[in-house]
């Protein structure tokens, strides 16, 4: 799975590589002050990273490693019990024997369908490459829920069908 899109220019990939040293120097800097030895990490740290993903992931391991290796693991269970009920609260709903379905509201949908057809440059994106998109952040769609999406895409005027055969089809970007 690609994190960064290929549309990025490289002074924007290298501006995001250097945001996020930027936030782990303020982590590591924050965590310190709680008199948290890094030693261990840092013998077992990977080499320099200069790729987006990269500094992610030595991110979230050097957070992972904190949580591990600190009196903070009271800490650790506690976010992750309220990540579950956050998107419980918000993105799913029980149904029954067939247990929770994730479900956005129309503004979720916009919003998310804004930030996949955002990053291409045209300024539209093609119906099958949308539900990729989706999928890319982590979000996937069965036959009747795409369908039911077109249905409202349909409805805001956001599809451009460039044949009779509904092949072609564009979603146009959201502003």
């Amino acid at each position: 799975m690609q994190l960064w899109s290929d549309n990025a220019t490289p002074e924007q990939k290298q501006k995001a590589v250097l945001d996020i040293k930027d936030l782990i120097s303020f982590y590591k800097d924050g965590i310190e002050q709680l008199k948290f030895d890094w030693t261990p990490f840092n013998r077992k740290s990977h080499e320099v990273h200069n790729s987006v993903e990269g500094n992610i992931k030595h991110f979230f391991e050097m957070v992972y490693f904190q949580f591990k290796h600190s009196n903070r693991k009271a800490a650790a269970g506690r976010y992750s019990k309220w990540l579950s009920q956050f998107a419980m609260a918000n993105f799913l709903k029980r149904r029954g024997p067939l247990g929770n379905t994730l479900c956005f509201s129309r503004s979720q949908l916009l919003f998310l369908t804004r930030l996949c057809v955002g990053a291409n440059s045209t300024g539209k994106l093609r119906l099958t490459d949308l539900w990729v998109e989706f999928g890319k952040r982590g979000v996937a769609f069965d036959f009747e829920s795409q369908k039911q999406i077109i249905k409202l895409f349909n409805k805001l005027n956001l599809i451009e069908k460039k044949s009779d055969s509904g092949d072609a089809q564009y979603v146009r970007a959201i502003f």
